[in-house]
């Protein structure tokens, strides 16, 4: 069976309609939950934020309204695919603006080091979405197109086991790369080609490699010196 798409976002609005409170979380986990309570059945739900606030009902309902349409569109774009793998699809809002546990960076290195591990306990595929980002069409459609691929790779080659594999995922998954300047493309290459057989379990070399300073920083790692982005925008090169 190949890749099918389940809509959830309209599911998340539901949740984040009720008040927020013991009512609103006994809704999430019913939803998210087996019949017989001992397993999640919906996993892309997990990452949600059960507690939001009113700007996750906002955001939800411009990715719903007819300007975007954005599980038509992840829908549309699923169909690009042409697979044998048996994943079920979903959008997700994810609350990284004001979701107080939720880091972006932590999420990020997750995907990107441990997909398959996932991939195989439930196989469903999240499409993520922040809170910290404007919604559009053209976002839902990238993130699609960039997460399928990065599912493809990892069901081909397994999970990542060092930064240099990291970065061959990533050159197969992206379909946008950051430009790098002449002088930071070749220092961000310095920095980056004696630690490429750094293994995926060292976090903090990882994603200062893959996310730059301010992502490392944010979750008390030490820098490299590198920009934002900076080790994925190297990836094609590597």
């Amino acid at each position: 069976m190949p890749f099918e798409y389940v809509p959830l976002l309209r599911k998340q609005l539901e949740i984040y309609t009720l008040p927020r409170g013991f009512e609103r979380f006994q809704s999430y986990i019913k939803t998210i939950v087996n019949e017989a309570g001992d397993d999640v059945a919906v996993a892309p739900l997990v990452t949600m934020n059960p507690m939001g606030k009113e700007h996750c009902n906002a955001l939800l309902e411009q990715y719903l309204a007819p300007e975007i349409d954005a599980e038509r569109l992840a829908e549309q774009t699923l169909a690009e695919f042409a697979t044998d793998a048996a994943l079920r699809v979903s959008l997700v809002l994810i609350d990284d603006a004001k979701g107080g546990w939720t880091n972006r960076t932590d999420y990020e290195y997750k995907l990107r080091t441990q997909l398959g591990a996932s991939l195989k306990r439930s196989r469903w595929l999240s499409l993520m979405l922040w809170t910290s980002a404007t919604p559009s069409a053209e976002s839902v459609i990238e993130t699609t197109r960039t997460t399928l691929r990065r599912a493809l790779h990892v069901l081909a080659h397994g999970d990542p086991k060092t930064l240099r594999e990291i970065l061959a995922q990533e050159a197969a998954a992206q379909t946008q790369f950051q430009t790098l300047d002449p002088e930071e493309l070749v220092y961000t290459r310095e920095v980056l080609m004696p630690l490429l057989e750094t293994p995926t379990e060292n976090m903090p070399v990882i994603v200062a490699a893959l996310f730059g300073d301010t992502a490392a920083v944010s979750l008390g790692y030490p820098p490299l010196g590198l920009g934002d982005n900076a080790g994925l925008s190297l990836a094609l090169q590597i």
